[in-house]
């Protein structure tokens, strides 16, 4: 049987917006699919340059060649704001390894504070008062 280097590993996310920003305290599953390799892609997570543990399984058809996925379950949180997630996929022909990666984006809710300000005013009201962010 001829090995064959499966294809670039892709990554979905699940239980999101179709677009936007992931929404804190939401359910979403990362999916990493590697395609058409012989044998099916070994598959990795890695969180901030860290291993992390995720479910994998691999599907080979009558003729070796298989497709691979890894998915990782996530609760969001302020603190997955801006992880970056990569799913390293590694083949047996010959052994390359193949990166997609993933940065999250969380939609936090900011507050300023918010101080009263009176500042000399040169039109015809002797002054304004106007809202400045707090520093």
């Amino acid at each position: 049987m001829m090995l064959i280097q499966p294809q670039t590993p892709v990554i979905t996310i699940e239980g999101s917006p179709a677009a936007g920003q992931l929404q804190l305290g939401t359910n979403v599953t990362l999916v990493c699919n590697s395609w058409w390799g012989r044998p099916a892609a070994q598959l990795e997570w890695h969180r901030d340059g860290q291993v992390v543990n995720g479910t994998y399984a691999a599907v080979e058809n009558s003729d070796g060649f298989g497709n691979a996925t890894l998915t990782l379950l996530l609760t969001v949180t302020e603190v997955d704001d801006g992880a970056v997630f990569e799913c390293v996929s590694s083949g047996l022909a010959p052994v390359v390894t193949q990166t997609a990666t993933i940065t999250l984006d969380v939609a936090t809710v900011e507050t300023t504070d918010m101080a009263k300000t009176t500042v000399a005013s040169h039109v015809d009201s002797p002054e304004m008062t106007t809202d400045l962010p707090g520093m």
